[in-house]
């Protein structure tokens, strides 16, 4: 249960982080950032992002999570 437990409430912060970040943008602003790419997200995050102690890995994965928050938003276009 120990590291188990662990790792799911790392999982719930991160995910909070990147919740408390779309509040904060509209819909331009993050496409801007998926667009920028990981690496510019993640050495922005870093900056941002602290007291935390987030990984690489955890950054990574906010990145993730807002990516697929940005496809979800986004219309598809129909051919």
């Amino acid at each position: 249960m120990g590291n188990e437990t662990l790792l799911e409430e790392r999982q719930l912060i991160v995910q909070s982080a990147v919740m408390t970040l779309l509040q904060q943008v509209d819909l331009p602003i993050l496409l801007s950032m998926v667009a920028g790419g990981r690496d510019q997200f993640v050495s922005h995050a870093k900056r941002h992002w602290v007291g935390h102690g987030f990984t690489d890995a955890e950054f990574r994965d906010a990145f993730r999570l807002v990516e697929d928050r940005a496809v979800e938003l986004t219309p598809m276009e129909r051919q």
